[in-house]
């Protein structure tokens, strides 16, 4: 495995009557929580700007150091504890998450 960083995409959905209640705990609880774990470099939340039935409002891309620590996270206890704590506070399922992938980087150009 290289030591390219890897994203992780994941697109949500919430219900209409809990997007306040969704962007709040997503912003002051999930991130938060997941940012404990080291190997997160960065996270961002996108919002869609032309709502559609066909694609997801809500997306964020969670960066990781490199596949290694992405796949170390995926049974480490900061992921275990944000997974209990979103099954308390969303038991009633006023969001879902649509679909997620990871990628690496092939190539980058910045000015």
């Amino acid at each position: 495995m290289g030591n390219k960083p890897i994203i992780n995409v994941v697109a949500t959905q919430c219900q209409p009557e809990d997007e306040e209640k969704f962007n709040k705990w997503y912003d002051e609880i999930h991130i938060p929580m997941l940012l404990k774990f080291k190997g997160i470099t960065e996270v961002t939340r996108y919002k869609i700007i032309s709502e559609s039935e066909e694609y997801p409002k809500y997306l964020t891309i969670y960066e990781f150091e490199n596949q290694n620590t992405f796949e170390v996270f995926q049974t480490s206890s900061e992921l275990a504890a944000v997974r209990e704590e979103m099954n308390k506070t969303w038991k009633d399922k006023g969001f879902e998450t649509k679909w997620r992938v990871q990628y690496e980087p092939t190539k980058t150009w910045r000015r």
